[in-house]
């Protein structure tokens, strides 16, 4: 029987779930794996044609990818649901499994699911695929792969599957030529080392962060995409993969499979229990059952009937079978009552819901904010909305023709909103539009939570209401799109939740492990103060697949840039990690630039091209197997045959990033970027150029008074703080540049900015965590200028002067002093700087203990001292590594537990090293020796067991 294709759609769902105990979690890990091979003889003899309805089975059914054990999906609470069209379930099901294959029961959460039922990764286009193989990215793939969730019912899992392939990309060499590793007559040409974003790593814990290996620091001035050569063109991979962010694959890659929470309590409203019990949650403690749990919540004098039905609650809303024992330490959540009937929880944002049998629900955030909701059987609605200002006071009707309605005030009559930007009926529209397409309970209150918050900064920065409406008709427009190109339509959804939350929150936008700090400042800028127009770009590539700016420019997207790379597919991302939306909108913007200024670049052997607006393309490919330093990017001469990729980052000037943000704004300033004048990329005819750091000050407090800031400012990740935030280079590309908005401004003396860093939350700073316009003023210099150099030595020479010595300056000036080039009269050579850092040590031992001893000692100062030297440490040999953090220790700089503790991660961080050096075939034998030596001597004065311990700490992760 012929089946019309459909297509699959496995969503993910991150939920804490609860542990299967004993003979159950046996019993689970069996049935997953026995019907593991059941499902590969299914999926076989619907590859062999016992289907004629199934034209192609794309990859192999495996169990979930990076899952040893399969009853994880029971102890998770990801339970894969899988599709299969019935008819060629059945006939597989004859043909090769017999009967009973599948037995239903509940599983773990309650939910009825085929038992053991694994997930199935997919091998994402089989094109794709060859052309890794031979280390060869394809460019913009018309290798299509759709997928749509179509519901099936419970327990009868159905499966269609559609692949398209338009083109015969195995059949024919890629377009853009990749170099096999290895071959050097074959390098990529203008290959930049490599912004590594997500994972931060510092020193060798001399405060208590571990580190990386050491390595050289170089000091080049360069245009900014967070590392470059020093001429800005011929770039050099960063290939330490000491370096590589978290995130990254081992090579293969797959479409990742999302795995769908399966939540029977959507419309969940409780037992009925008339009693004002408030919700919460609980620790299981020994001896602890349900029936003691819920009786303690309910107080001594419920009735025996109330804390049965409790007792249901508890089992419905934390998963658990009937009679299931309690894990001791287990959180459960205790939903609520009231006495007149309501179910009362609280949602992922903080939330109070309570709920009525009689579809009645109500509200109440935090912030003093909340509404009631009265649903008739027709849909048509009635709200009662409150909060602390006036325009938050106001009653809303939906009528069952789907009009709304609004009210100024209670006892008003309801009547069409004047205001065609009515904050309050976009809202209501979108939420109803968000509610009918997610159906997630917790989903639904992010999206709502973040919609106030979005209303909330829209008042407190004076954004019109056309911008919170415009962005709502966006998210809208998202949502409601039919069909599965250039996206699907579970893609769509997590990509306008992003949105939403970005607009609420704009320092949540990063660029992750890509080097795209250049266009990540202006997203953030955009989403600050212009959110709508954010959204409409991400719509519009979502929906179409390309972008009309405000100056009628058109940009074409490559459609295998526009699918969720390996950051993209987290759901949601992990901090510091790109999203999906943000991918969309830094691919968009950079093809933006490309294709409409001319770009010129020096090849590996010399020769210059220039190339006119139109010939360059930015593209997320896959990663590179095997190498973990490369994030997917590719910067590609579409005008050379074949197209050849030439770098593996995005190149923009300073002047570029002006001319991206105001064709995205349609402004036609150029105070957008503050450069330093000695170190600015580009003509700097559209850069706002400062030479002091009083006129930097001027700059940022003249944006603060006129409501232009966000503005980005343009930094060297050599210099303190980016070096420290970088993780000693491994984020920003040592030695590279970097750009950073300010958002925030406060007139001193002395005067301090807060900064939003694309590199995640931790490496922000903001709210009390501010940085003072002076030491952003020192960041932006190139580090091995002498301009740098004199003005931290005037700084250091300042505070001695006036016995406020600021340790962490005193560290950082040598660091600087060392790194200058040979024939510099400044330069510090190795006995020099040696000499001098323990002096440095010594004296500041010495220092913190008078402080401590009359009460002036600055715990910061020290905090701020000690991350520094550790930066300094992991650059150095392991031996003279060694050496410092001893020295450190012997002046009381660091408590025996630190210096323990910095000395397992000195052996640990040295040890990979080593081992990377010996893959490579590098290394210092003399420095290895000189370091065994080191460690043999410092151990050798220990006792056994502390030897003992740090050398157990050192085998760690």
């Amino acid at each position: 029987m012929s089946t019309t294709p459909e297509e699959l759609e496995v969503q993910q769902s991150q939920r804490t779930g609860k542990d299967v105990p004993g003979e159950a979690l046996k019993e689970a890990s069996e049935g997953a794996e026995q019907l593991a091979n059941d499902f590969k003889k299914l999926i076989k003899s619907l590859k062999d044609g016992a289907s004629s309805g199934v034209t192609g089975i794309i990859g192999k059914p495996q169990l979930i990818d990076g899952v040893k054990d399969p009853a994880r999906i029971y102890r998770s609470g990801e339970i894969p649901k899988i599709k299969i069209g019935l008819q060629d379930y059945q006939a597989a099901h004859r043909a090769e499994l017999g009967k009973n294959v599948v037995s239903n029961r509940p599983d773990a959460q309650g939910v009825e699911i085929p038992r053991g039922r694994p997930d199935v990764q997919l091998d994402h286009e089989e094109s794709h695929q060859r052309a890794e193989r031979n280390q060869e990215p394809t460019h913009q793939a018309d290798h299509e792969q759709k997928l749509e969730h179509k519901g099936a019912p419970q327990g009868r899992p159905e499966v269609k599957l559609e692949h398209e392939e338009t083109h015969q990309a195995a059949q024919q060499k890629p377009e853009h030529e990749a170099t096999p590793q290895g071959r050097a007559d074959q390098k990529l040409e203008h290959e930049g080392a490599h912004h590594q974003g997500p994972e931060r790593r510092g020193g060798p814990s001399v405060p208590d962060a571990a580190a990386d290996a050491p390595a050289e620091l170089p000091t080049r001035r360069a245009p900014v995409q967070d590392s470059q050569h020093a001429d800005g063109n011929e770039q050099h991979e960063n290939t330490n993969p000491q370096a590589a962010g978290r995130g990254r694959h081992d090579g293969v890659v797959h479409m990742r499979p999302e795995l769908v929470r399966v939540d029977p309590d959507a419309a969940y409203t409780g037992e009925q229990i008339n009693r004002d019990v408030a919700p919460g949650t609980h620790t299981v403690a020994t001896g602890d059952t349900l029936e003691s749990i819920a009786r303690n919540h309910l107080g001594a004098d419920a009735s025996q009937e109330d804390v049965a039905k409790h007792v249901r609650e508890l089992e419905r809303v934390n998963h658990l079978r009937p009679n299931q024992a309690l894990r001791e330490g287990a959180e459960l959540t205790m939903p609520g009552h009231t006495a007149d009937g309501g179910y009362v929880n609280k949602d992922a944002a903080g939330r109070t819901h309570t709920r009525w049998s009689d579809r009645t629900e109500r509200v109440e955030g935090t912030d003093g904010t909340g509404y009631v909701r009265r649903t008739a059987d027709d849909g048509s609605y009635t709200e009662h909305h409150w909060g602390r200002n006036p325009q938050q006071n106001y009653e809303l009707t939906k009528t069952a023709d789907g009009r709304y309605l609004v009210a100024d005030r209670p006892g008003e009559a309801p009547h069409e909103a004047a205001d065609a930007n009515d904050v309050r009926v976009a809202h209501a529209h979108l939420n109803d539009i968000m509610e009918s397409r997610i159906t997630d309970p917790a989903e639904r209150a992010r999206f709502q939570a973040n919609m106030e918050a979005f209303e909330q900064r829209a008042r407190e920065r004076n954004l019109p209401p056309d911008e919170v409406a415009n962005t709502y008709r966006q998210l809208e427009t998202l949502l409601e799109h039919e069909g599965n190109r250039p996206t699907t339509e579970a893609q769509r959804r997590v990509i306008a939740s992003q949105v939403m939350d970005q607009a609420a929150h704009p320092t949540t936008v990063d660029q992750g492990d890509h080097s795209t700090c250049n266009v990540t400042t202006v997203e953030s800028r955009l989403y600050t103060r212009n959110p709508s127009e954010a959204a409409r770009l991400v719509t519009e590539v979502s929906t179409t697949g390309r972008f009309t700016a405000r100056d009628g420019t058109v940009v074409r997207v490559p459609a295998d840039s526009i699918r969720p790379d390996h950051q993209a597919v987290h759901v949601p991302p992990p901090e510091g990690e790109r999203s999906h939306a943000s991918q969309i909108f830094q691919v968009t913007t950079l093809n933006m630039y490309y294709q409409t200024e001319p770009y010129t670049y020096t090849d590996g052997r010399g020769r210059q091209h220039v190339v006119p607006p139109g010939g360059m393309s930015y593209e997320q490919h896959r990663q590179r197997p095997g190498d973990p330093s490369d994030a997917g990017e590719r910067l590609i001469d579409t005008t050379r045959r074949p197209p050849r990729t030439i770098g593996r980052s995005p190149d923009i000037t300073d002047d570029g990033i002006v001319r991206v943000n105001n064709r995205l704004t349609g402004e036609a300033g150029t105070d957008t970027v503050i450069s330093h004048a000695g170190n600015c990329y580009g003509d700097s005819t559209r850069v706002a150029t400062v030479q002091n750091e009083e006129q930097l000050n001027d700059r940022i407090a003249q944006a603060a008074r006129d409501g232009k800031l966000p503005i980005i400012v343009r930094v060297e990740t050599s210099n303190q703080p980016w070096l420290r935030d970088s993780g000693n280079g491994s984020a920003g590309g040592s030695g590279g540049a970097h750009v950073i908005s300010i958002t925030g401004y406060e007139a001193g003396p002395p005067s301090r900015v807060q900064v939003d860093n694309q590199w995640g939350e931790r490496t922000d700073y903001q709210g009390t965590n501010t940085l003072s316009v002076h030491d952003l003023y020192l960041s932006m210099r190139p580090a091995d200028s002498a301009g740098q150099i004199s003005e931290l030595q005037r700084d250091v020479d300042w505070d001695r002067a006036h016995n406020t010595v600021d340790t962490r300056k005193e560290f950082e000036l040598l660091r600087l002093r060392h790194n200058l080039p040979a024939g510099d009269a400044n330069k510090l050579s190795d006995a020099d700087f040696d000499r001098m850092m323990n002096e440095q040590i010594d004296a500041a031992g010495q220092r913190w203990r008078e402080q401590k001893a009359n009460g002036s000692f600055n715990e910061n100062e020290q905090r701020n001292a000690l991350r520094t030297l550790g930066e300094i440490m992991a650059t150095q040999p392991a031996d003279k590594q060694l050496k410092m953090l001893e020295r450190l220790h012997a002046v009381d700089g660091i408590p025996n537990d630190r210096y323990d503790r910095g000395l397992a991660n000195i052996i640990r961080n040295n040890r990979e090293r080593w081992k990377d050096e010996d893959n490579r075939g590098t290394g210092d034998r003399g420095e290895r020796q000189r370091a065994r030596q080191e460690l043999d001597r410092i151990l050798n004065g220990m006792t056994p067991e502390r030897r003992a311990a740090i050398l157990a700490d050192s085998r760690r992760r």
